[in-house]
């Protein structure tokens, strides 16, 4: 299989600060990388899981704010929800669990 070789250029003045450019540097020398191209490279392999990771929590916040009961009641007017003054005191209803198969997958022993 062959490798094709691209390049990211950048120089330290343009893009990087003294600091950053010194971190590549040592992250090199550490023997993890053999260039600054490839150091980049998988800081946006991790930067795109991570968004992937975020996407699903997000989505399963959103599920989970959409199946809940209290807000279903508070929307239809059968109960009212805490007010600024007095706050959020009184015990709320349980919520039940709402099983998110992308956050399983995430998270295959917290289920």
């Amino acid at each position: 299989m062959r490798t094709v070789r691209k390049t990211i250029t950048l120089t330290s003045k343009q893009a990087l600060t003294s600091k950053q450019d010194q971190w590549v540097k040592a992250q090199i020398a550490g023997g993890d990388y053999t260039n600054d191209t490839e150091y980049f490279r998988d800081l946006v392999r991790r930067d795109q899981d991570r968004s992937v990771k975020l996407a699903a929590i997000k989505e399963a916040v959103r599920d989970w704010k959409a199946a809940s009961p209290i807000r279903a009641l508070v929307r239809s007017g059968r109960i009212r929800g805490p007010s600024r003054r007095q706050g959020c005191r009184a015990p709320l209803p349980p919520v039940p669990p709402v099983r998110n198969v992308a956050l399983t997958r995430l998270f295959p022993g917290h289920s």
